[in-house]
């Protein structure tokens, strides 16, 4: 979207492309106290992350874990943790839930995916094209289900949902489209559930 100029930087920002770099911090300005020359950071920006020098405030900045690839730590800052935020901080997820990631071929539902195998979630139910469903699997969904219209009462996916959860329901629902999922998201949360809207493509 940033290429094709549907998604202008903030003002004052670099028009150079990237919101998210991994590397070594070769200087620090005024005031930084929490990193020094050397020190290696994943960090998220306003733009400016495609250029070979970047600048970022202390505050958007990360240390990378030893031994992490810089290609791994780079899809952190953004991606990982609005999942981690989704799911543990405003979700409350714990181990034996059942969570539904709506978009889960998108680089947030493949991070959410991820998070839930670690804390154990039960169920984690995936929603995606029928061509993406594999990779939703192969990166901790539990089950994969392609959008369809033609099921049982012509929802889209919550006759599936409630066939791997039965009457308890979701605990979570992440979901980044709303609009016409909206109904379907409240057949089959269960009592006392969250639905975390990430954004309202639908």
């Amino acid at each position: 979207m940033q290429r094709r100029g549907l998604y202008p930087p903030p003002p004052g920002a670099s028009d150079v492309l990237g919101l998210e770099v991994a590397g070594v911090v070769t200087e620090v300005g005024h005031g930084v106290e929490r990193f020094k020359v050397g020190d290696s950071v994943m960090a998220l920006l306003p733009g400016g992350g495609c250029a070979e020098y970047c600048v970022a405030p202390q505050e958007c900045c990360i240390p990378v874990p030893e031994g992490m690839p810089w290609v791994d730590a780079a899809a952190i800052p953004e991606v990982f943790i609005t999942a981690y935020q989704c799911l543990l901080f405003h979700g409350r997820l714990q181990a034996g839930q059942n969570v539904l990631l709506h978009a889960g071929a998108s680089a947030v539902g493949l991070a959410a995916a991820q998070i839930c195998r670690a804390v154990q979630a039960q169920h984690v139910i995936t929603t995606s094209s029928q061509s993406k469903l594999e990779t939703c699997l192969r990166h901790g969904a539990t089950h994969a289900l392609a959008k369809d219209r033609t099921s049982p009462y012509a929802q889209a996916f919550a006759w599936d949902v409630q066939q791997i959860v039965g009457d308890r329901g979701v605990d979570i629902i992440v979901d980044p489209v709303f609009g016409t999922y909206m109904w379907e998201n409240a057949d089959v949360l269960a009592v006392d559930g969250t639905i975390v809207v990430l954004a309202m493509m639908g």
